[in-house]
């Protein structure tokens, strides 16, 4: 029987499908350059699903907890903290890519604890604990009124 999805035509694999998989498998750079292009297209298309393995594989190799679905995830237009547009990139995130925010990192990736927000929202957040960004805002704050008044 011929393997339509094979260019012999053979069942089973083909050397040529082999050995992609092979190079993916085995963390060649051909295979990081592949997974990278698969991994893009399908984070275009499907960005949710995109998120929520990405969730997983962070949950995993942190060892917190997961319990969310694509149904927990949902992408809004603009972003709930910043007010910017959310725009899906193709490769490398931008300011505006959505990104999965924990509201508290240590509960992990479970129900009410996940949010979608900008990714520059997600980097300000990221290390910062509540009262490190109440402290930055005072700063900006007094230095900012300063400055007017100097001027």
């Amino acid at each position: 029987t011929k393997n339509i999805k094979c260019k012999e035509g053979r069942t089973g694999t083909c050397k040529t499908c082999r050995y992609k998989k092979q190079k993916v498998r085995n963390g060649s750079t051909e295979g990081k350059i592949l997974r990278s292009r698969l991994a893009s297209k399908y984070k275009e298309e499907e960005p949710t699903k995109y998120m929520l393995y990405s969730a997983k594989h962070r949950a995993k190799r942190d060892n917190v907890p997961f319990n969310i679905s694509s149904k927990d995830i949902a992408i809004p237009s603009v972003c709930p903290v910043l007010g910017i547009p959310l725009i899906v990139s193709k490769g490398k995130p931008t300011s505006n890519s959505p990104s999965l925010d924990k509201l508290i990192p240590e509960l992990g990736y479970v129900k009410g604890n996940v949010n979608v927000i900008s990714h520059r929202a997600n980097l300000i957040k990221s290390n910062s604990s509540l009262q490190e960004i109440e402290a930055v805002l005072k700063w900006l704050q007094d230095k900012t009124k300063e400055a007017l008044d100097v001027g």
